[in-house]
Formats: structure tokens, C-alpha cells, sequence
């Protein structure tokens, strides 16, 4: 019996700094951000942000079909356009820690169970 195989998911989170008297603006155009990438880009599984209590920091959540769905959407030029148009409400840079292959276990359960 063959065994079918399939691309393990790829995952991205990120922290970033954000200036709290920009927070407002910012997550309007992450926001709409959101909803672009959910339109262009099927490939992405899960897109979402959250602030961390307490703190003028914020974490993006990112899974992807493929490392190579991933590299697509970075590269985007929705992704250029959008991050162009907020970057600088940031205080500091996006710091990224990125799955690596056959390293991701425990489990997710579906929302719509």
C-alpha cells in the first residue's frame, strides 16, 4: 500500500513593538490587511494578531499550507503595499520565529467543531 504524503503546514509568529498612540490606526490597517490576504491567498490557514496584555507589544499568528505558500505571501506586493502604509506607526522591528520542518507538534482543534 502506497503511502500518501502531504506538505506539512508551515508556521511563522512574530512580536513586534507597536507606539501606543498609534495602536488604533495600526490594527485598522492590519485588519484590512487581514481580510486581503484572506481573499488572495487560499493557501493561508491562519492569519490572526493579538496584543500582549499588559505591554505595547502585539504577536501575529501565521499558518500556511507550505514553506513555499509562505514565501509567496511575504513576497506579495499586497503585503509591500499594506506594510508601506504603516510601517512607521511601529516602534522597532517585526522579530520572526519561523517552524522548522518536522518540529511541530501537539494539536488544534476546529472551530467550526
Amino acid at each position: 500500500m502506497a503511502t500518501i504524503t502531504t506538505p506539512e503546514p508551515f508556521h511563522a509568529i512574530s512580536t513586534v513593538a507597536v507606539k501606543p498612540e498609534h495602536a488604533a490606526e495600526l490594527t485598522k490597517h492590519w485588519d484590512e490587511l487581514c481580510q486581503i490576504v484572506r481573499d488572495k491567498e487560499p493557501d493561508c490557514l491562519t492569519y490572526m494578531w493579538f496584543k500582549v496584555e499588559g505591554k505595547d507589544e502585539y504577536v501575529w499568528v501565521e499558518k500556511f499550507r507550505t514553506r513555499a505558500a509562505y514565501d509567496a505571501h511575504v513576497s506579495s506586493p499586497h503585503v509591500a503595499e499594506s506594510f508601506g502604509k504603516w510601517r512607521h506607526l511601529l516602534h522597532g522591528d517585526f522579530v520572526f520565529q519561523r517552524s522548522e520542518s518536522g518540529t511541530v507538534g501537539g494539536w488544534q482543534e476546529s472551530e467550526s467543531a
